[in-house]
């Protein structure tokens, strides 16, 4: 870590930063590790996508890695974008179809082991912050043991700043209850409220409160106007 400097010392030092470049590169320094990437997906669907992408990787490799397409069979992507919890590249599942892309990424200078941690914010929007090392399994292991909390702090410092540089310093996007996303997720699959109802477990007059409340939160008239607006922030 940078010498002298606590962590909540190195989150200021990240949110200060001049641009997400910078972050990111302060990051890698504060921790001295190879890499490390964030990357933002444009919705909460299954679809992977890579529209919001910071990273200190290797400028070929980024061209190679866009070029041919492979966010469709990262395993670190896929897995990252499909749970909560952060894991361990050591414990992925790596597919025939995905191994040459692993052995391509050594070539290009990418370290064979990472940490990645997915971050869902309170509008439901997710990232993926990815740390990437040339250590040795055993070390990285260590490291990540050390680090892993600070880490995973750092990765929810990294999602706020991308948002404010996303939306040109104001988030657009309102915080939602759990229960509010519940709810604006199955109103977009053209659920009613008294149907909301049932597949909630809650009372109807519950469900309609959460839907008035979302309706005021994004600014709208009615719940299709909602829905659309959530998809245009990236929150369905």
């Amino acid at each position: 870590m940078l010498e002298g400097k606590t962590s909540i010392e190195v989150q200021k030092l990240i949110f200060e930063s001049s641009s997400m470049e910078c972050a990111i590169e302060a990051f890698r320094a504060a921790y001295e590790v190879a890499h490390v990437t964030l990357h933002m997906a444009q919705t909460r669907s299954q679809n992977v996508d890579m529209p919001y992408l910071k990273t200190t990787y290797p400028k070929k490799w980024i061209s190679e890695y866009i070029l041919k397409g492979y966010v469709e069979i990262d395993p670190v992507v896929k897995q990252g974008f499909n749970q909560t919890s952060p894991f361990n590249w050591c414990d992925l599942e790596i597919l025939p179809e995905s191994r040459f892309l692993m052995e391509e990424s050594i070539k290009f200078g990418i370290g064979k082991n990472g940490y990645s941690i997915p971050v869902m914010d309170r509008s439901g929007r997710k990232s993926l912050v990815s740390i990437n090392s040339n250590s040795t399994t055993l070390i990285w292991n260590k490291l990540i043991a050390k680090n892993g909390n600070c880490w995973r702090e750092i990765s929810h410092v990294l999602h706020q700043k991308a948002l404010i540089e996303l939306y040109d310093g104001v988030d657009p996007a309102p915080p939602l209850s759990r229960r509010e996303l519940e709810c604006l997720s199955l109103t977009a699959l053209g659920k009613d409220y008294k149907t909301i109802a049932i597949l909630l477990g809650i009372s109807e007059h519950t469900t309609r409160s959460y839907l008035k409340s979302l309706r005021q939160k994004f600014n709208c008239t009615n719940l299709a106007q909602a829905v659309s607006k959530a998809h245009s922030l990236g929150i369905l």
